[in-house]
């Protein structure tokens, strides 16, 4: 998703919203989200959303939220996101200083992701998925 997309309207799609095209899925921002609903398209996080619907729990329901729990399907609040994402940070931080990642292109990627001043809101659309 975008990386202007807040982490409480990630929370609002549902699966209805995700559509799929041949070579990239499109998606929608419900009309409850601040910023009002629009149309997204889901090019970086593409192979994620799909690989993602297709484990999806919940995924022969329109609408089930697209991230959701796991076990009853229930909406995800906003600072549960922002608060998995803080740690997800936290641990490719010490990968790094670890040494546990070999591939110096991957260990470049991962630290310019974590200086990227959108980290939350911007990883939390476009990579967590």
């Amino acid at each position: 998703m975008g990386s202007q997309r807040k982490n409480h309207e990630v929370t609002l799609v549902r699966n209805k919203h995700i559509l799929l095209r041949e070579r990239y899925r499109e998606g929608e921002i419900p009309h409850q989200a601040k910023t009002g609903s629009g149309p997204i398209l889901l090019t970086f996080s593409f192979l994620n959303v799909r690989d993602w619907l297709n484990e999806h729990p919940f995924c022969n329901m329109p609408e089930a939220r697209l991230i959701c729990n796991l076990v009853n399907g229930a909406q995800i609040k906003p600072g549960v996101l922002w608060t998995m994402l803080k740690h997800l940070k936290s641990r490719i931080s010490k990968l790094i200083k670890s040494d546990s990642i070999a591939d110096e292109s991957e260990k470049k990627r991962l630290r310019v992701l974590l200086t990227t001043s959108w980290w939350f809101s911007h990883i939390a659309c476009a990579k967590a998925w």
